[in-house]
């Protein structure tokens, strides 16, 4: 029987190698999610890099509307800009690609919500109806 293999493609389009199957443990042996398993979509993610080398793992926060379309909402969402959290202007546009491609102005690290504002991570509110 020939070897099976397993080609992922990366949602940016980059190609990973070919991993063989065989001698592969059961995934949910492993403590992986069985959640994953069942179709479910994994959630997008980005990592940003500061200037100053701090790493981010954030995931687009869907939203109804776009902050940026009205000065109004635009107060209401942006907080705070994030100490050290400058970018680099290929980073700035990486993630605005990124937020384009999730329809969305906001970004999760799971715990807390950001935004880009004036080349840097801002503290940000996506429910703007409360």
């Amino acid at each position: 029987m020939g070897e099976t293999a397993i080609h992922l493609i990366h949602y940016s389009g980059e190609n990973f190698n070919q991993l063989p199957t065989k001698g592969l443990h059961h995934p949910l042996r492993a403590g992986a999610s069985p959640g994953f398993f069942k179709g479910e979509k994994m959630q997008p993610q980005i990592t940003v890099i500061t200037v100053s080398g701090q790493s981010y793992k954030l995931a687009p926060v869907p939203m109804e509307r776009m902050p940026s379309n009205s000065a109004t909402d635009w107060i209401k969402f942006q907080g705070r800009h994030i100490a050290g959290t400058n970018l680099s202007e290929t980073e700035q546009n990486k993630v605005q690609s990124f937020m384009r491609m999730h329809s969305t102005e906001a970004l999760t690290d799971g715990s807390r919500n950001y935004t880009l504002a004036g080349g840097m991570l801002a503290a940000c509110f996506p429910k703007l109806d409360q």
